[in-house]
């Protein structure tokens, strides 16, 4: 489980994260490649994406200052798994649906 950290962030529902990186790594901050501060730490909490897809407990880097997220590889492959459900999920209602299923009118 995730050990929270004191540290205060502007998204309040985030917390610093156990994570496989050395302890040095995941208590510093880095430069934001967005907004240039010295802001981005690691975070875990909920997250929704541009695209609607939902992850619970994402870890990942995020910046405190401008809010843009950075995913390492273990949060791609969440996030590609996510997806891969979403659209399984599609399918398998067209599937059903067979011939009832219509494409709406442009």
């Amino acid at each position: 489980m995730a050990r929270k950290n004191s540290t205060s962030s502007s998204h309040p529902n985030d917390t610093l994260i156990d994570a496989p990186w050395r302890d040095e790594e995941k208590q510093e901050s880095y430069e934001c490649p967005e907004c240039g501060k010295d802001a981005v730490r690691w975070v875990q909490s909920d997250i929704r994406l541009k695209d609607g897809t939902f992850i619970p407990a994402l870890e990942r880097m995020q910046c405190s200052a401008c809010g843009e997220n950075l995913f390492d590889l273990q949060a791609m492959k969440r996030i590609s798994d996510a997806r891969g459900k979403k659209s399984s999920a599609g399918r398998s209602l067209k599937a059903a649906l067979g011939d009832r299923f219509k494409r709406m009118p442009d």
